[in-house]
């Protein structure tokens, strides 16, 4: 039988909708569900966008996110990152921050921060070593630039008062502790002349900054008004009280909290005593009408007279740097673009004149106290733009109402346009002062100038005494990149190599072509009066010979000297008594020199808390450095040695001119020993040199002083 199936009956369709039409119901509203909460979903993100204060927390972050590694990869600061992203992010480009009070309050954080750390720096011990840069130098700087400054305001801007004066020329005087700072740092240059002749006129200028940003709601009525003399006695009473309670609270608590913090081994414990401290010194100086700056530079003194400093240093460094970016980020929220659209031929030429005032004071001052032009010229160019803490003094002016608001961004544009030129300006100095060692010749580069005496004198002055490291290559740059980032100890550096002396010396470093088994050499660097003597040399030959030398000629001074093996170290254990180290790891990479590093530190009497956070910091230096490798050799100031003994211009350097190089490098050879370091570079049979070939045998390594 066949059934042909030809739809449903009636009854048997009305059961099928009965039972259809819930599910297509059910699968409508499930659809329809899923629209509705995607609907509200996106709405609620859109609030993201809308201006509120997450828009502005996530804005700031995300600038600095993309910031930072943007400048960096074009090899310069982030502050001009952050000063960037504060002008798009700020009313003059996009006006997408609104709460700007709220970013504001953090950013003053981020100065409490900073100046914490600048306190930290300045141990009385530190201060004092470095008397002739801070109390003369930068002082010197300091007052004559602001005094000029107030008296030129005064000629074209007859309306400002006394008070405004002393304010402008007090806050436009200044440099930038941040940005020169971590240039120098960045650029390993802490170790150089310039490098220490910046590194005092900013601490001046860090010790001068407090008591102005104190002053100036006292010179305008905001704390009780009265003449500048009332104001100052005001201020030094409430500060003479606010140092003592912090120096009782410090002296009797301070360093038993962190004994006790310290015995939890907790990092968290240590942090939020640190962070506590901070907030706490900041708080007693504020409530006592005072800036809360001045609590936190106080509190930073009084722990860097502890064992604590480094440490604490380390945990406040990623707050500090973060906050402070903020601040910058705020300063170019201030920075007006139409301002500078529509009075460019005044902020211009501002600009110019303070970079050229301060460039002539400072080249002044440093002339007259004899140091070097090459230093000098150096000095000058990073010191003279203007400073971060203009912001904080020609802010709160005009919030007191002593500068009018056209006046101060016209100050704070000048400053932050100038701030921005700082990378330019340390390059051109760099190139300018290494034409000038270079006009010296290879004198400079050996030791035997007049920048090289006060280098070695103000060593010897050192009340802490001075270190000397034989051999600069991984080893030896290693160890002085970890006194450089301590900070309390000069050092001085010899190579025999001329391609890795003659680039470190070109740079300013302490580092000089040299043999330093040498007794003429030993005693006119004074190394007997060293408080250690650093072997670091590659080959167990030329450490044995330096090591002999030393012990012989100078045999009170410490040495340590790092051995290749076991049996290297017995060897020098049974010939000269030495306690040498034997690495753990093969010292070819910075990296793996740190152990040896942080020995050096040791025996210089640090604890093992501070070797950690030392060894630690210049490990992330490295690493942001991509690896310490081996500088590119400067080929421009071989080819000045070259030219300097090429006497007859021939293009050759032969028998007589390369002898009269090596007696100018303190070496006298006789014909003979000359033709042979000639058979030495397989020239075969030439009679001499050319730079090429001079080149070759200098990048080789075969030439030794």
């Amino acid at each position: 039988m066949v059934v042909v199936f030809t739809g449903f009956t009636g009854a048997a369709a009305a059961a099928a909708g009965a039972v259809t039409e819930p599910c297509t119901s059910f699968f409508g509203m499930f659809i329809h569900q899923c629209v509705n909460f995607c609907k509200a979903s996106v709405t609620r993100l859109v609030g993201l966008i809308e201006p509120g204060p997450m828009r502005d927390v996530l804005a700031l972050l995300f600038a600095t996110a993309i910031a930072v590694p943007g400048v960096r990869r074009m090899n310069t600061s982030p502050i001009i990152g952050f000063l960037a992203m504060g002008v798009i992010l700020g009313p003059s480009g996009l006006n997408i921050v609104k709460n700007l009070t709220a970013t504001s309050t953090l950013a003053e954080i981020g100065i409490v921060f900073f100046l914490f750390e600048m306190g930290l720096e300045l141990s009385i011990e530190k201060v004092w070593s470095m008397k002739l840069d801070v109390f003369v130098l930068g002082a010197a700087q300091y007052f004559i630039t602001g005094a000029i400054i107030a008296f030129a305001a005064s000629r074209f801007s007859p309306s400002l008062t006394p008070d405004a004066l002393l304010v402008l020329g007090g806050a436009m005087a200044l440099s930038s502790s941040a940005f020169v700072l971590q240039l120098i740092r960045d650029k390993a240059q802490l170790g150089t002349r310039f490098g220490r002749i910046a590194f005092g006129v900013l601490l001046l200028q860090d010790l001068a900054v407090v008591p102005l940003i104190v002053v100036v709601p006292l010179l305008s009525g905001a704390a009780g008004g009265g003449s500048l003399i009332g104001a100052l006695a005001q201020a030094a009473v409430r500060a003479i009280l606010a140092l003592s309670i912090i120096f009782v609270f410090g002296h009797f608590l301070l360093d038993r909290i962190f004994l006790y913090v310290t015995s939890s081994r907790s990092p968290e414990a240590f942090l939020a005593a640190t962070l506590g401290a901070v907030m706490l010194c900041a708080s007693i100086t504020e409530d006592l009408g005072l800036s809360s700056s001045l609590g936190a530079f106080l509190g930073g003194v009084l722990l860097s007279e502890t064992h604590y400093k480094h440490q604490v240093e380390a945990d406040v460094a990623p707050f500090r740097g973060l906050l402070l970016g903020l601040f910058f980020v705020t300063v170019g929220f201030s920075i007006d673009l139409r301002l500078l659209v529509s009075a460019w031929y005044k902020i211009i030429p501002l600009m110019a004149a303070l970079i050229l005032l301060k460039i002539f004071v400072v080249g002044t001052v440093c002339r007259l106290a004899k140091q070097s032009g090459a230093s000098t010229v150096q000095a000058a160019l990073l010191l003279a733009p203007g400073g971060e803490f203009a912001f904080v003094v020609l802010g709160l002016a005009q919030k007191l109402m002593l500068l009018d608001e056209y006046t101060t961004k016209v100050f704070i544009t000048v400053t932050a346009i100038s701030m921005a030129l700082i990378p330019v300006l340390g390059s051109v100095g760099e190139k300018v002062a290494a034409q000038i060692r270079r006009r010296r010749g290879i004198q400079s580069y050996a030791g035997k100038d007049t920048e090289i005496s006060k280098i070695v004198e103000n060593a010897a002055k050192s009340k802490k005494g001075f270190v000397v490291v034989c051999g600069y290559g991984l080893l030896g740059r290693t160890i002085c990149k970890l006194l450089d980032t301590e900070g309390d100890w000069d050092y001085i550096a010899f190579e025999n190599n001329p391609m890795k002396a003659i680039r470190a010396r070109s740079s300013g470093l302490p580092v000089f072509l040299a043999d330093c088994s040498r007794r003429k050499v030993l005693d006119n660097f004074k190394v007997a009066e060293a408080k250690l003597v650093v072997v670091a040399m590659g080959q167990k030959k030329d450490a044995n010979h330096v090591a002999g030398a030393i012990t012989r000629y100078c045999p009170d001074v410490p040495i340590m000297v790092r051995s290749l093996d076991a049996e290297h170290q017995q060897y020098l254990l049974r010939s000269f008594g030495l306690d040498a180290v034997v690495p753990t790891l093969p010292s070819d990479s910075a990296i793996l020199s740190l152990p040896f590093g942080a020995e050096v530190l040791r025996r210089l009497g640090y604890n093992e808390m501070e070797v950690k956070v030392v060894a630690e910091e210049v490990r992330r230096q490295i690493y942001n450095e991509g690896g310490m490798s081996d500088d590119p050799f400067a080929e421009k100031a071989l080819r000045d040695v070259f030219q300097t003994f090429d006497l007859d211009r021939n293009g050759t350097i032969d028998v007589n001119e390369l002898g009269k190089m090596m007696e100018s490098l303190g070496r006298s050879c006789t014909d003979d020993e000359v033709r042979g370091i000639l058979s030495t570079a397989d020239l075969k049979g030439a009679s001499g040199f050319s730079f090429e070939q001079f080149k070759r045998f200098v990048s080789s390594g075969s030439f030794r002083t």
